[in-house]
């Protein structure tokens, strides 16, 4: 049994077919790089999302723990400081500034004897060199220490 090997001259155009041609290569790797830039942009914009997040949530902890040093301040001491007070933030929050202002209540409230105090409670924190600030504001009710 005798095996034929047939000569390149003797193939026909499109009986065979290896590999692809340049305007299928040109058209996927157009389909490719297009696909690449626009993961590319949706990283980026999930990046400065994630950083701004992230802003928020150091500016709403800051609120909370100014919060909670003015709660504890009116629990020892029985009374609140009215007026404005302001400061920075110490050690990696030391670009961070805030002001607290606080002022008693007085508009049609009558508080009973031993009853206590209401004050307005507003905290600001903002970052230096930036636009956003973050309030919060409460009521907190003192009463005197005897």
């Amino acid at each position: 049994m005798k095996k034929t090997i047939k000569s390149p001259g003797t193939i026909t155009a499109g009986t065979l077919r290896c590999g692809f041609t340049l305007p299928e290569v040109l058209v996927s790797v157009v389909i490719l790089a297009t696909g690449i830039v626009a993961i590319l942009q949706a990283f980026n914009v999930s990046l400065s999302v994630l950083g701004e997040s992230r802003s928020i949530l150091k500016g709403n902890m800051l609120i909370m723990q100014k919060m909670a040093e003015v709660e504890l301040a009116s629990i020892t001491l029985g009374d609140i400081e009215t007026g404005t007070t302001s400061g920075s933030f110490d050690r990696e929050n030391n670009n961070y500034q805030w002001q607290i202002k606080a002022e008693k209540i007085s508009g049609g409230f009558e508080p009973a004897s031993g009853s206590g105090t209401l004050n307005q409670v507003e905290i600001s924190v903002w970052r230096e060199g930036s636009q956003r600030e973050y309030k919060a504001s409460t009521y907190l009710k003192t009463v005197k220490k005897q």
